[in-house]
């Protein structure tokens, strides 16, 4: 797999250029390319990434659910599966199991919105004090 991002004349150019010398070759082992064009939406932040786990150290250290508390790892899978979603995986056994998305899968605006809703869910419903 291969992505490009197209900044200027010469990416354009090394997309075509790769397009040219495996589209044939690909569609011959009926293993055709699959190209799809979008406008570039830059990745979470590595900013982004810390607040959400400040904000996961918070919930897991002043969060009791009837009288328990969990760790971050579990409320970082809870938030994703109810903030994101899941997605159905099949194992290797032929099983299916509900896997959380990845917030990896998110782009800039999109995290902000999963930190501000998270945050308020955490103020208001749990009753959070954020640090």
């Amino acid at each position: 797999m291969r992505t490009f991002v197209l900044r200027d004349p010469e990416h354009a150019k090394q997309m075509l250029a790769y397009i040219k010398a495996n589209a044939g070759p690909q569609a011959a082992a009926r293993k055709p390319l699959v190209i799809t064009v979008d406008i570039y939406k830059a990745r979470r932040t590595s900013d982004q990434n810390r607040m959400l786990h400040a904000l996961l150290n918070d919930i897991a250290e002043q969060a009791v659910i009837d009288g328990k508390q969990f760790d971050v790892e579990t409320w970082k899978d809870w938030i994703k599966r109810r903030f994101i979603g899941i997605e159905e995986v099949t194992m290797p056994d032929g099983s299916r199991l509900d896997k959380s998305i990845s917030t990896t899968t998110l782009n800039v605006g999109e995290f902000s919105e999963l930190i501000e809703r998270v945050r308020a869910w955490a103020i208001n419903d749990l009753g959070i004090t954020l640090s």
